[in-house]
């Protein structure tokens, strides 16, 4: 299965507020509806507010651009690379 990497980061502080504690269970939801899996631990940076990356797989059948399309919640922006193996 291929690797990507996940980029999140939020527009609006409002959505940092509402969504942050728990972002890591939301984007996994959200991708895993896409049928990724294998998820590393997320990290996050310590700015204010934070941006997140993690891995994941998913099957080959999936397109970047379907991961790409994967919309999480207002204010908050998603970008996925491929990454090579």
């Amino acid at each position: 299965m291929p690797l990507y990497r996940a980029n999140i980061r939020y527009t609006e502080d409002e959505a940092y507020a509402q969504h942050g504690r728990n972002i890591e269970t939301l984007v996994q939801e959200k991708l895993g509806e896409k049928g990724g899996s294998n998820f590393t631990h997320m990290i996050s940076t310590r700015s204010y507010p934070p941006t997140h990356t993690l891995g994941f797989q998913a099957p080959d059948n999936v397109s970047l651009e379907d991961l790409q399309s994967v919309e999480l919640a207002d204010g908050i922006v998603i970008g996925v690379q491929s990454v090579s193996g």
